[in-house]
């Protein structure tokens, strides 16, 4: 009976020794917590040469998400670590609809339905090139007395260098009896991503009036460049979201405009796989639903500050019994409640990451 009594009060103090324990790291992790916001406010405030951040968006792009990343790890075109390109409008357009996730479309107005285009022949072509030609019928130019509405992709043969050009059509144009088309050019995602744009522009004149060129995410238009975004030398936006299916622009002007659309998408893995298609396919796990498979991941670090310690106990603690809060990853096995078994993944990866 006295040894009942002795394993009971051991036990008692064990337990108020973690509850302790827990409120001093609980006090400690405000530290950890201050220093990762100041060290992320520090690397989001990086120049991108010659490109501009499209702040104005981010109440639009809330409906897809804005997502949160230093601007300039990004510039001079690079793709930083851990990070992939998964489309390139310039390099990825063929003459079939749908290869690489690229369709190609057209509407009679800004409010009328999508119509395909057809792989097409530009009679009027300048030489020195290769192209991939998408327009309303089988050929495409003023010569043709059909329509000059088109989109395309050209390669320069001298030098490789690849870019995109879109038309419209309408009453002013040298083929009037078409009447108004508009080109659209749409990009689907294999798997809900999320994504960094790198859009480039050049208008071929400008001051003839309007020429918007509208950028639609998941089907919503998010954002209208016009003459003074991209003017006759080109420019470069930037826009980031968290989750898209798709992306589209629209030009609603008949007069060129050049332009190359690169999409980012995070590969944690480098493995030339994006991680939201491995996640999607059940390839890798993602059992605390942070869109980052586990395999990237250190177990622990529910603070993400590079080590399991004080700070990612205080995180568990602090949510016990919950789904994790404003702790997501203190839910180590996405089982719905933090419990004994994610604290024991905590302190089975005690110390560094890595």
């Amino acid at each position: 009976m006295a040894s009942g009594v002795q394993a009971t009060a051991s036990r008692r103090r064990a337990v108020l020794g973690l509850v302790i324990a827990g409120i001093a790291v609980i006090s400690a992790a405000g530290v950890h917590a201050g220093a990762s916001r100041a060290s992320l406010d520090a690397a989001t405030d990086g120049p991108i040469a010659r490109t501009r951040e499209v702040d104005v968006m981010k109440s639009k792009v809330a409906a897809v998400g804005a997502l949160l990343m230093a601007s300039g790890a990004f510039a001079g075109g690079t793709v930083p670590p851990g990070w992939m390109e998964v489309a390139d409008s310039s390099t990825q357009m063929t003459s079939q609809q749908g290869e690489n996730g690229w369709s190609y479309w057209f509407s009679t107005g800004p409010d009328a339905q999508l119509q395909p285009m057809q792989p097409s022949v530009f009679v009027e072509a300048p030489t020195g090139y290769e192209f991939v030609t998408w327009a309303p019928s089988p050929t495409m130019g003023c010569s043709t007395g059909v329509t000059v509405c088109h989109v395309l992709s050209q390669r320069q043969l001298s030098t490789g260098v690849t870019r995109n050009n879109m038309h419209g059509n309408s009453n002013v144009c040298c083929t009037p009896s078409s009447g108004v088309q508009l080109p659209t050019l749409r990009w689907s995602a294999p798997a809900p991503m999320p994504v960094r744009i790198e859009w480039f522009g050049q208008y071929a004149v400008t001051g003839g009036g309007d020429q918007p060129i509208t950028l639609a995410l998941n089907n919503q238009p998010v954002f209208i460049a016009n003459e003074g975004d991209f003017g006759t030398s080109g420019a470069t936006l930037w826009f980031t979201a968290q989750s898209i299916t798709s992306l589209s622009l629209r030009h609603e002007r008949c007069s060129p405009f050049t332009f190359k659309i690169r999409i980012l998408t995070p590969d944690c893995n480098g493995n030339g796989i994006a991680d939201a298609v491995e996640i999607a396919s059940g390839a890798v796990t993602d059992h605390n639903g942070d869109g980052i498979p586990d395999s990237c991941q250190c177990p622990g670090d529910v603070v993400q500050n590079g080590f399991v310690d004080g700070s990612d106990l205080a995180a568990v603690l602090s949510v016990w019994g919950t789904s994790g809060g404003i702790y997501p990853r203190a839910d180590t096995n996405g089982d719905g409640i933090v419990d004994g078994s994610d604290l024991a993944t905590v302190l089975g990866a005690w110390g560094p990451c890595g």
